[in-house]
């Protein structure tokens, strides 16, 4: 028995909901318990047949008498839209149930992307593809494949939601045989994405069948400037003057997301999915008549609507522009900001504890906390021995006298001199997909309302905002539930972009839903497990990275996992003891977060306070730092006077050496590069106070370089172990290491420190006296036992124990500061890949070293002479809007 369309009004428009579909692969009967619902039926069953014609534009002058009832499920809604179909056509149905857009009159928004918003507001987003139309042998193996298993999971929730969407104008739900003729039909199978504490996402999988890769790129994408808003938030935070107040945070979600700009009716059903069905059932298409989530164009052009409103937001900021009263604003101004739920924040106390450093005591400031000792995992005798148990997270307790008003800096440490001052408070917008970030200092009380006017104005002028006369189902673009919860509210302690910032104590940290799911992740991979799946080991990867941002040093333990994926059988990989290792420094870091919060001084490079260059042979490594003016020294150290080291290897590593004439050697000369490397950084760090300090390290090896540069290695080899060791350093000496690359005919100083081990001190130092910038000498530095005995561990492709990284350290001395604070400019930022611009080959050119370049005056100015680029990090405002396409 064929499946006929009244067959299908029989199933889908029943007064029973549907029960969980199952994929199918050909049309089969109805069951009798389908048979017997009772059945609600169009007026007129012959006009839809599937002969019936879709496209068509047959109009009645009555449109309203075609619906005399608000739809109550989903089947009525899809009776109701094929009666339409029939009677309307494609573009009349489509204008019937989408009639208004959200874009505004766009009259007040002057920027480059104008012309572009114009086109989406009266045509639509174009869908257009690199690839001819779909055959009918295509759409029907689509067809057949179905939606996703996820769907079935979740049919209760899609039988809602469509059903709310579509009364939106959001999407449309029509059966195949009415929409199989439409021009450029091409189907896609659909998801559901669960989601923490939130509804979930319905979300099509446009990859599956090559429509992403199909769609040629006719979005503006240099709009997409959020891969780096938090870093550009933390930024602008890092750089407010304190004597100007606190920072305060709010957070403006734009309500329906993409959901807000409509795409041109004649490219829709290039953009179908297919619906879940019972067996028995019509196939069902779903279209979205608006942005749809997982369209590789879906980004970029929503993108250019909110890059915009930024954009307009930021430039009304900078010109003082007096912003008039908004809707909305005493609203969002008569409601606290709540504070979020992290591992240090109570609802009577919401300061964050700040690490003690190495060899000094609470003594030193009494106002500030004690570190407790690190915990390592133990063992629940009540479970099994394979499962390893997270200790509880240890509650801070605060000074009584500590003001929340004043930022406590770490005990010892002034704010880095290079940081400006500013009689301009804080006033700054960003912006990631569809959330709004606004900060702003507030010494007269008024800067806070006039950036959120500012931005809530901004968003008006893009998106129209809910009219009197409106559909009751059309929302305000701002979200109104995220408004009533207090986002919108100004805070200094705020959750932004899924990170709890607290601009008081300065401190960036991961909520408390994330420092569980870290706990629980640990704790699924016990130490005696050998193996898992490989889908399972990208999840954690995947979250693993996610919250690496919030751990310093996280981003260089990822080497020996990321191996694991080379050598994967089966769906499976092997769980080694290298990746236990990894694991476990991971629980290292969740054990002690909550008494070691991330400052934000700790991602944010500044001026650099010192400039290093190194190097290393089979002889030995050595290496020298030139010193600016504002970095304190230690106990038995001094300014100015460069810093001079040097260690011999062992003969057992020399023999280890791959040289010609011991080819099967395990040690390469790149290795060799990166240990020195680490030598280097632990001399600053055991010499001068480097904490929130950016040092600049040079070499003349370029792997050692982006090694140093990317943070982890697919090896289990030694650059492994020492990127490791490189992350714990960082972690325990909170500095912020840039790396760069200087040829190694001008690498003077670090060459002969690595090979003239012949000549004796004085003798060295005097054959390098036309290199050192000052002519009263320089210091000396001995690798200590510790660090050498983790170099040498990781040489051996053995793991070193973190402990031989924590030694006590000499007080920095009590000096002030000297110098004037030079001028901030950025090249590039915190930690990310390098441009994407092609790199030059590089020379070996003995001209780079520039002896007036390393006087203490000229250090700071150090990252502006990069050899290799990283990326940028302002936003573009400048210059997305010109190149967009017209």
């Amino acid at each position: 028995m064929r499946t006929t369309v009244e067959n299908f009004k029989l199933n889908v428009t029943s007064t029973t909901p549907l029960s969980p579909p199952i994929i199918h692969h050909t049309p089969t009967t109805a069951t009798p318990a389908q048979s017997s619902l009772p059945v609600k039926r169009p007026a007129s069953i012959s006009n839809l047949s599937p002969a019936s014609q879709p496209v068509r534009k047959q109009r009645r002058p009555a449109i309203i008498d075609l619906v005399q009832s608000v739809p109550t499920d989903l089947g009525e809604c899809i009776s109701r839209d094929v009666k339409l179909l029939d009677t309307l056509g494609w573009h009349g149905l489509v204008a019937h149930r989408r009639p208004t857009g959200d874009f505004s009159s766009l009259a007040n928004v002057h920027h480059p992307a104008r012309r572009l918003l114009k086109i989406y507001k009266y045509r639509g987003a174009p869908v257009k593809f690199a690839t001819p139309p779909w055959t009918r042998q295509q759409i029907l193996r689509a067809l057949q494949r179905g939606p996703h298993k996820s769907c079935h999971d979740h049919i209760a929730f899609l039988q809602d939601e469509f059903k709310d969407m579509m009364s939106r104008g959001q999407w449309l739900v029509l059966p195949y045989s009415a929409v199989k003729d439409l021009p450029g039909l091409r189907l896609s199978p659909p998801g559901v994405v669960p989601q923490r504490n939130r509804r979930p996402r319905w979300i099509c999988d446009y990859s599956w069948w090559g429509i992403n890769a199909d769609t040629l790129p006719l979005a503006a994408k240099e709009s997409m400037q959020f891969g780096h808003a938090l870093d550009r938030i933390l930024r602008e935070i890092l750089l407010a003057d304190p004597q100007n107040g606190p920072v305060y945070l709010i957070k403006i979600d734009i309500s329906d997301g993409f959901y807000r700009i409509a795409l041109n009716i004649d490219d829709i059903p290039k953009l179908g999915v297919v619906f879940p069905t019972l067996p028995g059932e019509e196939p069902l298409v779903a279209f979205p008549l608006v942005l749809p989530m997982g369209w590789s164009n879906s980004p970029p052009i929503f993108s250019t609507a909110t890059e915009t409103i930024a954009d307009m937001a930021n430039e009304r900021l900078n010109s003082n522009v007096d912003m008039p009263p908004h809707h909305l604003d005493d609203l969002a101004e008569s409601i606290p900001s709540p504070p979020p739920s992290c591992p240090m924040v109570t609802s009577s106390d919401h300061t964050c504890p700040l690490v003690t450093p190495p060899g000094l005591t609470s003594a030193t400031s009494p106002s500030l906390l004690v570190t407790p000792p690190l915990l390592g995992p133990t063992r629940d005798p009540t479970k099994a021995p394979s499962l390893l148990v997270t200790p509880p997270l240890l509650g801070p307790t605060r000074d009584p006298t500590f003001s929340p008003l004043v930022t406590p800096p770490l005990l010892g440490l002034t704010r880095d001199p290079s940081l400006p001052t500013s009689q301009q408070p804080l006033a700054y917008t960003d912006v990631f997909v569809d959330d709004f970030i606004g900060a702003a200092q507030d010494p007269d009380l008024t800067n806070r309302r006039r950036v959120r006017k500012a931005l809530l104005h901004s968003i008006d002028d893009v998106f129209e905002p809910l009219l009197p006369n409106d559909n009751p189902t059309r929302q305000e673009p701002v979200s109104m539930k995220k408004l009533r919860e207090g986002d919108c509210s100004f805070g200094t302690l705020k959750l932004i972009l899924g990170w709890i910032i607290d601009t008081i104590n300065m401190t960036i940290q991961l909520p408390q839903h994330r420092v569980d799911r870290l706990a629980e992740i640990l704790n699924s991979i016990p130490a005696t497990q050998r193996r898992t799946s490989v889908k399972k080991w990208y999840a954690i990867l995947g979250e693993l990275r996610s919250m690496a941002l919030a751990l310093p040093g996280s981003r260089n333990i990822f080497s020996t996992m990321q191996h694991a994926l080379t050598n994967k059988a089966k769906g499976r990989i092997a769980l080694k003891k290298e990746v236990h290792n990894a694991l476990d420094d991971f629980r290292w870091m969740h054990n002690n977060i909550a008494t070691r919060p991330t400052r934000i001084a700790e991602l944010i490079p500044l001026l650099p306070a010192a400039e290093g260059h190194h190097d290393a042979s089979g002889i030995g490594a050595g290496g020298v730092w030139f010193l600016g003016d504002n970095i304190i020294p230690r106990e038995g150290y001094v300014r100015g006077k460069p810093i001079l080291w040097r260690y011999k290897w062992p003969q057992y590593i020399v023999d280890r050496l791959i040289t010609d004439q011991n080819p099967n050697g395990t040690i390469s000369n790149s290795d060799l590069e990166l240990a020195g490397g680490l030598f280097q950084l632990d001399v600053i760090s055991q010499c001068f106070d480097v904490r929130e300090r950016t040092i600049l390290s040079k070499g003349d090896n370029l792997s050692t370089t982006f090694w140093e540069r990317n943070g982890s290695t697919t090896s289990i080899k030694p650059p492994a172990h020492l990127l490791r060791l490189f992350g714990i350093h960082q972690r325990i000496h909170r500095y912020v290491p840039r790396f760069d690359y200087i040829s190694g005919p001008s690498n003077h100083v670090a060459d002969a420190l690595s090979r003239d081990f012949h000549l004796s001190w004085p003798d060295l130092i005097l054959s390098l006296h036309r290199f050192l910038p000052q002519p009263d000498g320089c210091q000396l530095w001995t690798p200590s036992k510790n660090i050498v005995s983790a170099v040498i561990s990781a040489l051996l492709n053995k793991p070193s124990c973190r402990e031989s990284l924590q030694g006590e350290l000499p007080a920095p001395l009590q000096l002030g500061t000297s110098g004037l604070s030079s001028q901030l400019t950025w090249a590039s930022t915190p930690f990310s890949k390098p441009s994407t611009t092609k790199y030059h080959s590089y020379k070996s050119l003995p001209h780079e070293f520039i002896r007036e370049n390393l006087q203490p005056v000229a250090i700071p100015s150090g990252l502006d002479r990069l050899k290799i680029t990283y990326g940028w990090l302002d936003r573009r405002s400048s210059t997305w809007g010109p190149t967009i396409p017209a």
